[in-house]
């Protein structure tokens, strides 16, 4: 491992702690090189309430904050949005509208 990262933020009466790890062999392996998990506990009282994938979790972020930007910093009556990449494709398959979008992604769920 080369790298251990670590985030935690408490929003009302949850606190939740992420943390991750660069492998870079795991790639050599069929495996992402980043590997993780999110705990979501009870604030109050520290209680596990579910432990998820940090992987699924970043995709879903990151599309999510990239198709917001978009939205928001887009020039307007711009053209088109060109997105690249799995959690771009994922976010632009689940916008209102994806008329004028164009995307693209490597990987085969993109």
């Amino acid at each position: 491992m080369t790298l251990l990262l670590t985030k935690a933020a408490v929003l009302g009466n949850r606190f939740a702690a992420k943390v991750n790890g660069n492998f870079s062999g795991n790639p050599r392996r069929g495996l992402p090189a980043i590997q993780g998990a999110v705990v979501l506990c009870d604030a109050a009282n520290g209680r596990p309430l579910a432990i998820m994938d940090s992987i699924e979790i970043t995709i879903q972020r990151t599309g999510a904050a990239t198709a917001v930007a978009a939205k928001y910093l887009a020039v307007r009556g711009g053209g088109r949005v060109r997105a690249r990449g799995r959690p771009l494709t994922e976010a632009q398959a689940r916008s209102p509208s994806g008329r004028g979008r164009r995307s693209r992604s490597r990987s085969k769920s993109g």
